[in-house]
């Protein structure tokens, strides 16, 4: 959603780039504080299905509001931006400015997890009762987490919207949150290095694997099956 904001943003209302990205991240935001209040009052697999339903929701709007989306050819001839000086429209120019903002967030999140709300998160994680009677308002923990989480997500959307210059409801089909959620269970939930590691994995093997077949998602689909038998808790997992 995000993705899809800058996009239309940038092709039919203004090449501002910091208001785009500001009513990018509103917009997944916005949704996560909508949405949040529902999510939450789900555990385990049932989390996990609501969200991809809620996903494919979003994948049929995005389908289907062909004046604002595009339908199924989706928002092509994005520009990516120029910030003063610093000409972004190149590979290599972009590839920089991705790896500074990666940079700028990694370090957001560590501080963000070594902080006392982060660690009343992790508290969390192994224990809601416990928290619970310490005092602590575990859904509004929970509900913050969340929108946190979407707008870390929502950045990312951004970025990938401006590396393609491209936008469809393919980015917001199930097959792509199936496999940022590999991405997180193969390298390891709950840490920061292990997701970054299962991503660099999934996109090289996905590269890879699409040289010599087509059914590169039928063998992301057994290396899910390997890792939930042999690493539940991921490669780098806690």
């Amino acid at each position: 959603t995000a993705g899809y904001t800058v996009g239309f943003l940038t092709l039919r209302v203004t090449n501002d780039f910091a208001v785009n990205v500001a009513a990018g991240l509103g917009v997944a935001v916005g949704l996560a504080a909508i949405f949040g209040p529902f999510v939450l009052r789900t555990r385990g697999a049932y989390f996990l299905m609501i969200t991809l339903a809620i996903n494919q929701m979003l994948w049929g709007l995005a389908f289907q509001w062909k004046s604002v989306t595009g339908g199924e050819q989706g928002l092509p001839g994005i520009s990516r931006p120029s910030l003063g000086p610093w000409d972004l429209s190149g590979v290599q120019s972009y590839y920089y400015f991705t790896l500074v903002v990666f940079l700028a967030a990694f370090l957001l999140i560590a501080l963000i997890t070594s902080s006392p709300f982060g660690r009343a998160l992790k508290g969390l994680r192994e224990s809601e009762s416990r928290m619970e009677s310490l005092g602590f308002n575990v859904w509004a923990y929970q509900y913050v987490a969340f929108i946190l989480a979407a707008a870390f997500a929502g950045l990312a959307g951004i970025l990938f919207v401006f590396y393609n210059r491209y936008v469809s409801p393919g980015d917001l089909n199930l097959v792509m949150s199936a496999k940022v959620v590999l991405m997180v269970i193969l390298g390891g939930a709950g840490t920061l290095i292990g997701p970054m590691l299962g991503a660099f994995i999934i996109i090289f093997l996905e590269n890879f694997i699409s040289d010599y077949t087509e059914r590169w998602i039928l063998i992301l689909g057994v290396l899910y099956v390997l890792v939930m038998v042999f690493a539940p808790a991921g490669i780098y997992g806690p």
